[in-house]
């Protein structure tokens, strides 16, 4: 992906936040059900070796999607799925931006979007979710202040992987 896309994606990562009215840290939970969505925590079967999956649900009670999320996950692990899930539903799915292309999505098609692989979709995605749960201003300032990589995690309540993933794509931290 290149540096044009990530900040597109980062800029629709911000405004979706704002437009729910979220504020640091991000509750992934707060936004699926704002959006009109539902979280299912699953047994990691049914994911078929991913952690979460979303799909489309069209439900007579208004629920338009469902995130299945790997139940055995820990809580940062699971809120950094459900934001990828997220990132599927606008960027892949369409919902709410591209009514041509979620109206083609089949209500529980089996080929939902996994989290897992290595697809410039599933790139896309983690750009996303790290762009939406920990904004790059805050995200900058925090890591300047910050007495080490546990207290960015915890104030974003993030792992210290996606903390650190998402300073070295802010060229904060170092790849080495």
């Amino acid at each position: 992906m290149d540096s044009t896309r990530r900040k597109g994606i980062g800029s629709f990562a911000d405004r979706l936040r704002s437009n729910l009215g979220l504020s640091i840290p991000v509750s992934p939970e707060d936004a699926v059900a704002k959006l009109q969505g539902r979280i299912q925590d699953v047994d990691p079967r049914q994911l078929l070796g991913g952690e979460a999956k979303i799909v489309k649900t069209e439900e007579a009670s208004g629920v338009k999607f469902e995130i299945w999320v790997d139940r055995t996950k820990s809580l940062n692990r699971r809120r950094f799925s459900i934001a990828h899930e997220i990132g599927h539903l606008f960027l892949h799915m369409g919902y709410l931006i591209d009514p041509a292309k979620w109206d083609a999505i089949r209500v529980r098609d089996e080929s939902a979007y996994f989290r897992g692989g290595t697809s410039e979709q599933e790139f896309e995605a983690h750009e996303f979710a790290a762009a939406f749960l920990m904004p790059e201003g805050e995200f900058k300032q925090c890591a300047e202040t910050a007495d080490d990589l546990t207290e960015v995690a915890q104030k974003f309540e993030v792992s210290i992987d996606a903390a650190i993933n998402r300073g070295r794509w802010l060229n904060i931290y170092s790849w080495t």
